[in-house]
């Protein structure tokens, strides 16, 4: 996560000085789609030097705030600030850029500001239910785990339930969603085994229960007594 924020900061402030007037006919995104008599409208002169300052501005807001979010506040706060600002910094900046375009030009810009806006709802909502616990419920005849990535296993189907220290290590995640202290989905771990993990919190022990199919669902609550859950779910095994 932290090289996550440092890579991004680096990144955008290399490529504010690696646009330039000669390379941006090639590499430069939407002016190397452009028509040459859309080109010829658009003043690249002024707009380069505004491209650049902006990049730069991200790249440096990027580091100084995502990494004090980071050290200060949280690894999470750290994280969401470096998926969200940026896109909402470029919605800032493909508005304040269409005064260099006209016409169709500007059509396409107001279609890339909607998408931006969406996809930082989008992004926002998934945050936004990774951070909402996933809650187990014991019943008469199953355990039911209500929340993002949940399931119902009936007891019958359960082989085993043990209390782990810690978790496998995990190499690879296949689905859902890694944040500090908090995974949910299916990960695949160094011994190429597919476990589920609803992990609410680092909050030891973790509840590890393994199906008859040899799969394995790790467990923790973020408030609740892992031990206690455990008790009431072996007895309910009897």
């Amino acid at each position: 996560m932290l090289y996550l924020i440092i890579f991004l900061g680096l990144l955008f402030i290399g490529i504010g000085f690696l646009i330039t007037e000669k390379n941006a006919p090639s590499l430069l995104s939407g002016y190397n789609t452009m028509s040459k008599s859309e080109q010829a409208q658009f003043d690249l002169d002024a707009y380069i030097p505004a491209f650049r300052r902006f990049h730069i501005f991200l790249g440096l807001s990027t580091l100084l705030v995502g990494l004090e979010l980071y050290f200060w506040v949280s690894k999470n706060a750290g994280l969401i600030f470096v998926t969200i600002y940026p896109i909402l910094a470029y919605v800032f900046f493909i508005f304040w850029g269409k005064k260099y375009e006209s016409g169709k030009m500007q059509r396409r810009s107001s279609l890339g500001i909607i998408v931006l806006l969406l996809s930082a709802l989008l992004v926002g909502f998934l945050f936004y239910k990774s951070f909402q616990e996933t809650k187990i419920h014991i019943e008469d005849t199953a355990v039911q785990f209500k929340g993002m990535y949940g399931e119902t296993v009936d007891y019958q189907d359960i082989r085993e339930i043990e209390l782990v220290q810690k978790l496998p290590k995990i190499t690879a995640k296949l689905n859902g969603t890694a944040m500090d202290g908090i995974y949910k989905g299916k990960f695949k771990t160094a011994d190429g085994e597919i476990v589920k993990l609803l992990i609410n919190a680092e909050n030891k022990p973790y509840i590890q229960i393994i199906k008859k199919d040899d799969k394995s669902i790790f467990f923790a609550s973020k408030n609740d007594d892992n031990g206690r859950i455990y008790k009431q779910l072996k007895e309910k095994m009897r």
